[in-house]
């Protein structure tokens, strides 16, 4: 991504949107597109079952993505990250909604929907090899559970 003002103006809108949420990103270098995490309030976290919001775009494809990463809360440290493509639990649905709509908006791209994305291919994906990559790993992220 040469251009950095979609991303920076999908970000800035995700804070207005979500005024209580906080966001953070991951772009590496090893993925197929960027990342931005959307976090619920620290006051609502729980000792299990706490749900961030992951929305990705591929720099391959016009294609976007929006899953979940579970995760514990004890002790003071998140543990225990699982890349969850299921729906969102309740409190996650309304951010889980802006994310995606502003990707559309901003981006023009399309959702790429759970089947497609679980679909395997015979390609490598990081540390990934067939038959376990699948087109999310190779348009996304090989680890996707693993977010700032």
């Amino acid at each position: 991504m040469e251009n950095m003002e979609p991303w920076t103006a999908f970000r800035a809108r995700l804070s207005t949107e979500l005024p209580n949420y906080k966001t953070g990103e991951t772009y590496s270098s090893a993925d197929g597109g960027p990342r931005c995490v959307v976090y619920p309030p620290r006051e609502s976290w729980s000792p299990q079952a706490n749900w961030e919001v992951v929305g990705c775009v591929s720099l391959l494809a016009p294609v976007y993505f929006v899953y979940g990463v579970e995760y514990d809360y004890v002790d003071g440290r998140t543990q225990n990250h699982k890349a969850s493509f299921g729906p969102p639990p309740p409190n996650m649905i309304g951010p889980t909604q802006v994310v995606a709509r502003a990707i559309e908006e901003i981006f023009g791209f399309s959702a790429l929907s759970r089947e497609q994305a679980e679909t395997p291919v015979p390609l490598y994906a990081g540390l990934l090899e067939p038959p376990e990559t699948t087109l999310f790993h190779t348009l996304f992220t090989s680890a996707p559970s693993s977010v700032p």
